[in-house]
């Protein structure tokens, strides 16, 4: 039950779990173990409680002190109570580091992967003091630290966890532990740590790291391993996350780079690879990379076709929708690739149709919009939300222009 109320993600989960928990104290004959205040633990993990940190450490204490006594020895927080702790360490990390959130904080970021490292190093301390396995961090745990720092977006952070996955693959080839044994998990995060670091040499690792990757899932078939969670294999998020690493370089090709890694995704799926199927982000990444190409017009105009011929392809994908985000993207992609004139109008206004028969209108999408369009021919096309003194009001937006948003 209280494991149940964990996976609910409900707001009151916490205080249900524990108070399961309380049930269970009072009994005469059931008593909570690991398990159950390991459920505790995450039900915490997943609130939005502002103090849901500090719940977690005072909790594992508490195991701690249970652990001590002989009555209660059956309750040991193990590495796998601390491996919830450092997901949640490196859940704050990505709330602080949010760039588009209120309260972004770069310095408290690295101070929650510094954190989740530190329990790391702590139950390495523990593992190596007394050789119990219940304490040996294990590749989830080195893999969510990984998390931690991608979650920062710095390049130091980002070398912190290149020294972390050094660290364990070192420890799988001296031991052959199959829980040391880095996976594509682990490889996906430090590819998404580099994408978010705009580093000059994130494009190159990202894609070493990719080929690595190849490598060595290409290995594991060979010897009849392919399907589980100790692969390499890498997936959608791992091709998206080389594609992002293009498009927040300076390349003037990272359109085309990122076109390559499309077309490589789409002929894994065609043959058979269903993780490799590009989804929505997949697809916007590769026509952000256009949208951010500076260069000379040529460059960029040919930029700007990949951008149409990438939309073009989700048109025609089955089984997946255009998106509000698609548009906008796009439509960004038309303010900053084209000079301004009435060829860049018409085809932002082109865009726009576009947006309007899908259904997907938003507001990203009307302010690039009024960055493409001149002023006259944006006033013509939105006049159904001007106020009546001459402003453009978005709230006026009609409801068919937004009716497939999600």
């Amino acid at each position: 039950a209280i494991d149940a109320w964990a996976k609910s993600r409900c707001k009151d989960s916490p205080d249900a779990a524990e108070r399961l928990l309380k049930k269970m104290l009072d009994h005469e004959h059931i008593k909570p173990d690991t398990l159950s205040y390991n459920g505790v633990l995450d039900a915490w993990a997943y609130s939005k409680s502002p103090d849901y940190i500090d719940r977690l450490h005072k909790i594992f204490s508490h195991m701690e002190t249970l652990h001590e006594n002989p009555e209660t020895r059956l309750v040991k927080p193990t590495i796998r109570t601390v491996n919830t702790i450092i997901n949640a360490h490196a859940k704050r990390a990505g709330d602080y580091s949010n760039n588009y959130g209120k309260e972004s904080d770069p310095q408290r970021a690295m101070e929650e992967a510094t954190k989740a490292h530190n329990w790391l190093t702590k139950m390495q301390k523990k593992y190596e003091d007394t050789r119990d396995e219940d304490y040996m961090p294990d590749v989830m745990t080195y893999t969510s630290v990984l998390d931690a720092y991608a979650r920062c977006g710095q390049y130091h952070g980002t070398m912190k966890a290149e020294g972390l996955l050094t660290d364990l693959k070192r420890k799988y080839d001296e031991t052959g532990n199959s829980k040391l044994q880095p996976n594509f998990r682990t490889y996906t995060s430090l590819i998404v740590a580099w994408s978010k670091t705009r580093h000059p040499d994130a494009p190159k690792r990202a894609e070493e790291i990719l080929v690595e990757m190849t490598r060595l899932y290409e290995e594991q078939a060979s010897r009849g391993i392919r399907n589980n969670e100790e692969t390499f294999k890498p997936n959608c998020r791992t091709y998206t996350g080389v594609i992002q690493c293009w498009a927040r370089s300076r390349d003037p090709n990272k359109a085309q780079r990122a076109l390559k890694l499309l077309k490589t995704m789409k002929d894994k799926y065609k043959a058979g690879d269903y993780d490799a199927r590009p989804n929505h982000i997949a697809y916007n990444s590769a026509m952000d990379a256009c949208s951010r190409v500076k260069a000379d017009s040529a460059k960029q105009m040919e930029a700007l076709k990949i951008a149409f011929a990438i939309l073009k392809s989700v048109e025609l994908e089955k089984n997946m929708r255009t998106t509000g985000v698609m548009y906008a993207t796009l439509m960004r992609a038309v303010a900053s690739l084209m000079p301004p004139g009435n060829e860049r109008s018409d085809i932002s206004k082109a865009v726009f149709d576009k947006a309007v028969a899908a259904g997907v209108v938003d507001y990203g999408l009307l302010k690039f919009m009024r960055q493409a369009m001149d002023n006259e021919k944006l006033h013509e096309v939105l006049d159904v939300l001007e106020d009546g003194r001459g402003n453009i009001d978005f709230n006026r937006m009609p409801a068919a222009w937004r009716k497939n948003l999600k």
